[in-house]
């Protein structure tokens, strides 16, 4: 017990350390880095939010996402209840409502301003029974999925005909790929930078101490006991970047809402901006502080193993 409280004890001093000399020296040097891993680490996370964002708005729109079967016209009022909650109890269908010929016959009279009775006088209500369906995000996202869903239907011997409109379907797919794909590209641009910038400032710290370095060699400290600090000035790095990352990207996403939303109004629907939540941040922080603690074990290692007492 005793050993693993001298443990905890020597590592806190070692960060404080690490914090108070090799954070601090060179200081500009250390804000570049902290400035290079705060943009890589917020470019790709408003893109993230913005994706979340755009995928949560999008299913509140229900113009061109519809899936509507049209019954036969034999089909009375009780066969069609029981279809709809068939329907319903599917998991790939998100909701399921019913329209019947009656409620079709009151909606299309109010559009045209006139009465039931105007519009079919004596005659008998020709439209059918519908059912409208909402499929669920599983669907949605395949193509393949909404093929099936929509075959399967088709194949119920009450339903006359079924409606979709997959362009719809296939711009919010193409869309949400799109974002998709450019996020990790970015993303990935920007790892490279951040892995650069970090291996530069950790040989540099090492060559700032390289005097100090080939001193504890001499007296026997191992490389690992050396690389240490190094260590814990990239878990300073990440966890200060990620920081500033997380600031950095909460201004831009809440300052662009209002903008955004005028182009949200034209479609019939309002953003409201949801950033990162707690689990994706934690994991954020995570990796963000163990990639730089990562490659600046490597650098210093490399750099370190470099250095021979004379």
């Amino acid at each position: 017990m005793r050993s693993l409280i001298g443990f905890i004890r020597r590592n806190v001093r070692d960060i404080h350390y690490v914090y108070n000399t090799l954070v601090s020296v060179n200081f500009t040097g250390t804000l570049l880095a902290i400035a290079v891993i705060a943009l890589t680490l917020t470019i790709p996370s408003i893109f993230y939010v913005f994706m979340q964002n755009f995928k949560e708005s999008t299913s509140d729109l229900t113009i061109g996402r519809n899936i509507t079967i049209y019954l036969k016209n034999d089909v009375d009022s009780v066969v069609a209840f029981q279809i709809k909650d068939d329907l319903q109890s599917d998991d790939r269908i998100k909701s399921a409502e019913l329209i019947t010929k009656d409620d079709g016959l009151k909606s299309f009279a109010s559009s045209m301003g006139i009465s039931e009775h105007e519009v079919m006088g004596n005659a008998e209500n020709p439209l059918p029974h519908a059912v409208v369906l909402i499929p669920s995000e599983e669907v949605e996202a395949s193509t393949e999925n909404l093929d099936l869903l929509v075959k399967e239907i088709k194949n119920n011997k009450y339903v006359e005909m079924v409606r979709v409109d997959r362009d719809w379907f296939k711009r919010i797919n193409s869309i949400t790929d799109a974002m998709r794909y450019i996020t990790a590209v970015i993303a990935a641009i920007l790892l490279l930078s951040l892995v650069f910038t970090l291996i530069n400032t950790v040989s540099n710290r090492v060559l700032l101490h390289r005097n100090e370095i080939e001193v504890m060699k001499l007296v026997g400290a191992t490389d690992l006991y050396i690389i240490r600090p190094y260590v814990y000035l990239g878990m300073w790095l990440g966890f200060l970047g990620c920081f500033v990352s997380w600031w950095l990207g909460t201004i831009v996403i809440f300052s662009t809402e209002r903008y955004l939303n005028h182009v949200a109004e034209a479609y019939g629907t309002h953003i409201i901006f949801r950033g990162l939540n707690f689990r994706e941040l934690l994991m954020m922080f995570v990796m963000s502080t163990v990639m730089c603690m990562l490659v600046s074990f490597i650098s210093a290692r490399s750099s370190i193993n470099g250095i021979r007492p004379q």
